[in-house]
């Protein structure tokens, strides 16, 4: 942990638990923030990839939690040989 953050850690100990709550909440807020497509091209390659991974996952879990989606699905892919052929 950096010295900078050991400090604020210790002075938001100090805080009343309704303060301490407001600013976890800032906190969260901001590293949740959406990055603009310029901006992820901007950043390296492994951090890009990193970033789209977490999103993925993010997304299968909601897809797979919501059942009204899981209704839509009309399940397997099945690839038939063509009748051509």
């Amino acid at each position: 942990m950096s010295p900078l953050l050991e400090q604020a850690i210790n002075e938001i100990e100090k805080l009343s638990d309704e303060e301490q709550t407001a600013i976890a909440k800032l906190i969260l807020k901001h590293l949740h923030q959406p990055i603009s497509r310029e901006d992820l091209l901007k950043l390296p390659l492994a951090q890009r990839q990193e970033i789209l991974a977490q999103q993925a996952q993010a997304m299968l879990a909601h897809y797979h939690q919501n059942p009204e989606i899981l209704q839509w699905s009309g399940g397997d892919v099945v690839e038939y040989e063509d009748a051509m052929s």
